[in-house]
This record gives structure tokens, C-alpha cells and sequence, in this order.
């Protein structure tokens, strides 16, 4: 057997790496936690009793039992944090064996780890992707797509406008891989169609999708996270976040604008008429061909998708009318998880009953979905074994409560964070 020396040599360096990695993460966590004694007085007092009012547990946070659970707890969260940092890919990895270490150490009880998992969310991610997997699979997008290609493939920048709102608008009302994979493909017919770089298009469809998923609480696994922990309804989204997002997105389409100008020019050089006339035939006689009731069946998926839309923003109402209607108290935000099985099965309907069991089996981003399960049973863990409750202290002191100051080291941390890690990794260890 052949062994290159290079490989070797450089997967050796690769567990050493790891290995100094782990031993540095044991060590931080340690003292980190065993330096934070926390007093009965000033601010320590009022930690301890939200400690207390939180567990209704008597154990003090500076128990010598209870500080090795805290060890485990942050060492194991960092552990991920760190090794995300080395490879996205092996988030999995390192964040089961994290789980098994507070279960096997003995840092939190199996039960309250589970009871930890904010399962309105992960059950709203499931019927979510399997409903857009349904929409992919009848060609809702692609028919969309290629609609606005005929509309605006004359006029470049009409044609970057349309990109970056389908974009926005899929970001918004489904979520953010959708509108990356879709209009990705979209945008890559165009090169086919013109042969001309379609790298700016990639980046500026990408930056508006990022817009787009802050709008609704839908368009992001953070967006229904904040919306179930902090109690948001989605009015509160369309009052606060969708502005916000509105103006982004007129701000990337001016600079957009400014620019790319010389290259929008450039682009509308390049359409050929007579390609696009001949891709849009095509996609006619090879879809008609295959069904002759594939444009129904698009039509009304487009439906499905406005009626998923209109579900969602007017989800506080519905349940404020069934709630007198039954005289029970109907609770929004868990509402908000059942509404993608709803259109999942209309959806269904047209795309095949028999068939639905493919689409949450293909369409569901499984490593992910247990990834973010691992993720707030790590984020739980800090909470319960009172390690939140020290940074707390620790932060407090420092910041001598000054709310502002605290508010904006929180803003660059979360920022530059989020720029490198997952977004609910980031928000999940903020929640303290």
C-alpha cells in the first residue's frame, strides 16, 4: 500500500491541532469557572436569587459539585464553538459528543436536557422544509424565475432588481436556503444563456436573501427562535423588522446600482434574444410534454405560497377568533409551528399523497435539525448548571450595570460571531 508522506504529515498536524484545540478549551473553562466566586451581596444577591427563583434549588453557585457540572457545561459549549471555528463540518460530530459528555458526566439530567430543546421550532423547520421541498419539486420557482427572465431580460438592471426581490421575497416568506438555491440556479441559466460572469449577481441575490430573512419571523431559524423565547408576534416583525429590511434591500439596490453599473451596461450587451426566446420554448415543450397539467399544477402552488404568507401574517388574529370561538386560550407562537402542515398537506394534494413521506424524508435538512436539538441542549445546559448566571455576575461587575455599555459589547461580539459560526449558535449562547 502507498502512503504520500505530504497527506500524512498534514493530517498529523490536523489531530494536533485538535488536540491543543481541546486541552486549551479544558483549560479556559476551568478557571473561568472557578474564578467567579459569586458573593451574597450587591449584584451577587440578586443572581443568586434568580438562580434560586429559576432552579428552586437551594445549592449555592459556588457549590464545589455544582462548579465541576459548570465545567462540563462551558467546556462542552466551547468545545463546539471552537471546532466550528477549525470546520464547519464537523459541527455534528463534536456537538453529539458534547451532549454526551453533560449526559455521561453527570453536568444536567437526560430529562431537563430534553426539556430544554425549544421543540415549537424544530417542528415548524420540518413541515417548513418539507412544504418547500413539495414547491421545488412541482417547479413553482423555476416557473417564477424564468417569468421574470422573460419580463426583464432586455433591461439588466430591471433584470438585477427582479433577482435580488425574488431573492428578498423567498428569504422572507420561506426561508434562506430556498432563495439561494433557486435563484442561484436562475442565475446560472443566465450565464448559460450569455456566457457572461455572474459572480456580482450571485453576491448581490445572496445579500438580499440575508435582508429578506429578518423581515418574518419564517425567513430564519433565529427569527422563530426570538419570536417563541422573547414572545414576538409577527406583527411586531412587520412593525419593526420589515422597515428595516425594506430599507437594506433600497440600500443594496442603489449601491448595487452605483457600483455595478458599467457592468449592468455590459450585461444587457450580452442577451442574446434569440437563446432566451429558444430556453423559454424548451421549458414549455419539455415540462407540457411530461404533464399536460404542469402549468395548473405550478399555479397553484404559487397560490399555496401567498396563502402561506397571508397565513402567517394573520396567524394573531386567527388564533385571537378561534380562542372566543372554542373559549379556550389559544397561544400564537405555538400556533405559528402547525401552519407549515397545513399547506403541506394542501400541497400534498396536488403533488401526491403517497409521495409525501419523500418529501420529508429528501426535503429536511436532518444533520441540521439535530444540530440545532444538540444546540439548545448545550445553550440549556448553561442556564441550569449556572454558568449563564456567572457571566451574568462577571459582566455585571465590570459593567457596573450600565445597560448601554453592555448592550454594544454584546452587538460586536454577536456580529463578529455570527460572521463565522452559525447564527443560532451565536444567539443560542447569548441567551443568558
Amino acid at each position: 500500500m502507498d502512503f504520500n508522506s505530504g497527506d500524512v504529515l498534514l493530517e498529523i498536524n490536523e489531530w494536533i491541532k485538535y488536540v491543543v484545540v481541546f486541552f486549551l478549551i479544558i483549560f479556559i473553562s476551568y478557571v473561568l469557572v472557578h474564578s467567579i466566586d459569586i458573593p451574597s451581596y450587591s449584584y451577587g444577591y440578586a443572581i443568586k436569587s434568580a438562580w434560586f427563583n429559576l432552579t428552586q434549588t437551594p445549592i449555592d453557585l459556588n457549590d464545589p459539585v455544582l462548579e465541576f457540572k459548570q465545567f462540563v457545561s462551558l467546556a462542552s459549549f466551547l468545545l463546539v464553538v471552537a471546532f466550528m471555528l477549525i470546520s464547519m463540518k464537523l459541527r455534528s460530530f463534536i456537538a453529539f459528543a458534547a451532549v454526551c459528555l453533560l449526559v455521561f458526566l453527570g453536568a444536567v439530567e437526560p430529562q431537563f436536557l430534553i426539556r430544554g430543546v425549544e421543540w415549537s421550532l424544530i417542528l415548524f423547520l420540518v413541515g417548513a422544509m418539507s412544504f418547500a421541498f413539495i414547491l421545488r419539486s412541482i417547479g413553482v420557482f423555476e416557473y417564477v424565475g424564468l417569468k421574470l427572465l422573460e419580463a426583464t431580460y432586455k433591461h439588466s438592471f430591471l433584470l438585477l432588481f427582479s433577482i435580488a426581490l425574488l431573492s428578498w421575497f423567498l428569504a422572507m416568506v420561506l426561508d434562506e436556503v430556498t432563495s439561494i438555491v433557486y435563484v442561484s440556479m436562475l442565475i446560472f441559466d443566465i450565464r448559460k444563456l450569455t456566457g457572461f460572469d455572474v459572480k456580482p449577481l450571485i453576491i448581490v441575490s445572496v445579500l438580499a436573501t440575508n435582508t429578506g430573512s429578518l423581515a418574518l419571523p419564517v425567513g430564519n431559524p433565529i427569527g422563530i427562535y426570538l419570536s417563541y423565547t422573547a414572545k414576538l408576534t409577527v406583527r411586531e416583525f412587520i412593525l419593526k423588522a420589515l422597515p428595516v429590511s425594506t430599507v437594506a434591500f433600497l440600500v443594496i439596490i442603489s449601491l448595487s446600482y452605483v457600483f455595478l453599473k458599467k457592468y449592468i451596461d455590459n450585461l444587457s450587451l450580452s442577451v442574446s434574444s434569440d437563446k432566451f426566446i429558444r430556453k423559454v420554448q424548451l421549458y414549455y415543450i419539455e415540462k407540457l410534454s411530461r404533464d399536460p397539467r404542469h402549468l395548473v399544477i405550478v399555479k397553484i402552488g404559487i397560490l399555496l405560497v401567498f396563502g402561506f404568507l397571508v397565513a402567517i401574517l394573520l396567524n394573531e388574529y386567527v388564533c385571537l377568533v378561534l380562542s372566543r370561538i372554542f373559549m379556550d386560550n389559544i397561544d400564537p407562537h405555538y400556533t405559528l409551528s402547525f401552519i407549515p402542515y397545513l399547506f403541506l398537506t394542501l400541497s400534498g394534494i396536488i403533488y401526491g399523497p403517497t409521495k409525501l413521506e419523500r418529501a420529508v424524508e429528501s426535503g429536511v435538512d436532518w444533520p441540521s435539525i439535530l444540530f440545532f436539538i444538540s444546540l439548545f441542549m448545550l445553550g440549556f445546559s448553561l442556564l441550569h448548571t449556572g454558568v449563564s448566571f456567572k457571566i451574568a455576575y462577571l459582566a455585571l461587575e465590570y459593567f457596573g450595570g450600565s445597560s448601554s455599555r453592555l448592550s454594544y459589547i454584546l452587538l460586536i461580539l454577536s456580529g463578529g460571531l455570527s460572521s463565522v459560526l452559525d447564527n443560532l449558535s451565536v444567539v443560542v449562547a447569548f441567551h443568558i
